[in-house]
């Protein structure tokens, strides 16, 4: 889902972009409701509720002086939410390679200590 989230946001950068600067403020208000849908799973609201404002306001054709900045908000604060998310990605996959090392190493202790305590156990007989 996080990666989902984090190929998505360049394309509904791109998409937003284009359609205002195209003044195709029908087809923004569809882009900008997708756009929601996304920010709001990954819990962003305060953003989700500016994506709705841009939704009612390009639906109507109501005020496209509002549309830059909620787009350039939109913008920075996926980006730096997707640069955090990359890094919590990483960190814990790191953590999981780490930890199957880890595993590894255990059963191998454990296989050595069955393997030699079986082979001491036959000697002594």
């Amino acid at each position: 889902m996080i990666n989902i989230f984090i190929n998505q946001v360049p394309e509904f950068i791109v998409e937003l972009k284009t359609l205002y600067n195209n003044k195709d403020y029908t087809e923004l208000s569809k882009a900008a409701h997708k756009a929601k849908s996304s920010v709001s799973i990954v819990g962003m609201n305060q953003l989700a509720d500016n994506l709705k404002t841009l939704e009612m306001l390009a639906k109507e054709g109501i005020s496209p002086e509002k549309y830059k900045d909620i787009i350039d908000s939109f913008e920075f604060n996926c980006n730096s939410a997707c640069e955090e998310l990359k890094y919590y990605l990483q960190t814990v996959e790191n953590r999981w390679i780490n930890n199957y090392w880890v595993y590894i190493f255990i059963e191998l202790l454990i296989f050595r200590k069955l393997f030699f305590g079986l082979r001491y156990f036959k000697k002594r007989d």
